[in-house]
C-alpha cells in the first residue's frame, strides 16, 4: 500500500512504474487522491476523468492511440507535460470549464493553470475547437506551438496559425 498525502497536487510520471503497487492495480486509469496517475492499457476510447481530479501526471495517457474523446472536470488546474503525447485518435476534449471570478483579487480565469511541455504533440486528429480553446483561453507552461509541436500545423494550417 502506497499512501500518499492529500497535500501532494503533482507526482511524475514513472514515479511508480516497476513497482509492486503499480503492477496490482486493476483499473485501466489509475488515481492517486485527487491526481489521475497513469492510464494502463489503451482500450479506452471515450474517458471521463472524475470530478475532484486536480492534475493529470505527465504521460499520463501517452500512446494511447484508441483514445477519441477525453472529458475533463472542472476541477483540474494541471495538463502534465506530455500527458496526450501520441493520442493519434484523439478528436476532442471537452474542458467543463467554468469561469472563476476572484472579486477579491478583481480578475477571472479559467481552472486550468498549467499545460506542460508536448502535453498534446502527436494529436493529429484534434479538431479545431479544442485547439482553438487551448490556445485561447488557458495559461501554458511554455510557447503554444510547443505543446503540439509537430501536430499544431496540421490542424489548423500555416494560414491560421497566431
Amino acid at each position: 500500500t502506497i499512501e500518499i498525502p492529500t497535500s501532494v497536487i503533482f507526482i511524475d510520471e514513472d514515479a511508480f512504474f516497476n513497482t509492486l503497487w503499480y503492477e496490482e492495480q486493476q483499473n485501466n486509469i489509475i488515481y492517486i487522491n485527487h491526481i489521475l496517475y497513469k492510464n494502463k492499457g489503451d482500450s479506452n476510447t471515450n474517458i471521463t476523468i472524475k470530478e475532484g481530479t486536480k492534475s493529470i501526471s505527465p504521460g499520463a495517457f501517452r500512446n494511447c492511440t484508441s483514445l477519441r474523446t477525453v472529458k475533463l472536470p472542472s476541477s483540474i488546474v494541471e495538463i502534465g507535460s506530455e500527458a496526450f503525447y501520441g493520442c493519434s485518435s484523439l478528436r476532442s476534449i471537452d474542458f467543463n470549464e467554468e469561469l472563476l471570478v476572484d472579486e477579491e483579487m478583481g480578475c477571472f480565469g479559467y481552472s486550468i493553470i498549467e499545460i506542460g511541455y508536448g502535453a498534446f504533440n502527436g494529436c493529429r486528429s484534434l479538431d479545431s475547437n479544442t485547439t482553438a480553446h487551448i490556445m485561447q483561453d488557458c495559461r501554458c507552461e511554455d510557447d503554444i506551438d510547443k505543446l503540439f509541436e509537430d501536430t499544431i500545423e496540421q490542424i489548423l494550417g500555416d494560414d491560421e496559425l497566431f
